[in-house]
């Protein structure tokens, strides 16, 4: 079998697995995975292109000029580490959901607690819109990971051999 095969394989098994909500989860935290890492090396090497989608949402929502300066090393470097880790603990639960539950209740942490800084941010400092944006989405992400964590925990319990990818725990 090619390698092309093999990967198309893969996709469709991917794709028509039983378990709905563990390839959803599969799907959410391999999002989040690899918009943290991009996100992460952005906000690090570029950070005026980490900056613009922040910039372009808050004056699509109706903001004007953003009111604030973000060009400080200390910080960007701060930002970068903490976005790796989002991503890190994303894929880390992808391998193995059942054997690294314990990885779940930090990252859920991490973006509940991102989604009440902006919040907070928003009402308390700056009514720029992208602030209440990004609060509701991480919000809505750590509603999603969560709720997803579960319910794929509880299919990878009763059987994990028809999960794809297969939990890197998994023994025949």
């Amino acid at each position: 079998m090619s390698t092309w095969e093999t990967l198309t394989d893969f996709i469709r098994r991917f794709f028509g697995q039983r378990s709905r909500p563990y390839l959803l989860f599969q799907v959410l935290c391999g999002a989040v995975a690899l918009h943290a890492f991009v996100t992460g090396l952005a906000i690090l090497l570029s950070p005026e292109s980490a900056m613009e989608p922040f910039l372009w949402l808050g004056v699509t929502l109706g903001g004007m000029e953003y009111p604030a300066s973000e060009h400080s090393y200390l910080w960007r470097s701060l930002a970068a580490v903490e976005t790796w880790g989002v991503g890190f603990m994303a894929a880390f639960l992808q391998l193995d959901i059942r054997r690294r539950w314990p990885v779940l209740w930090p990252l859920a942490f991490m973006k509940t607690a991102s989604s009440a800084a902006f919040l907070v941010v928003f009402i308390g400092a700056s009514r720029w819109p992208a602030f209440w944006a990004l609060g509701l989405r991480d919000a809505v992400l750590a509603g999603a990971v969560l709720y997803l964590a579960f319910a794929a925990r509880k299919d990878a319990e009763k059987d994990e051999s028809d999960l794809v990818p297969r939990p890197l725990g998994f023994q025949p």
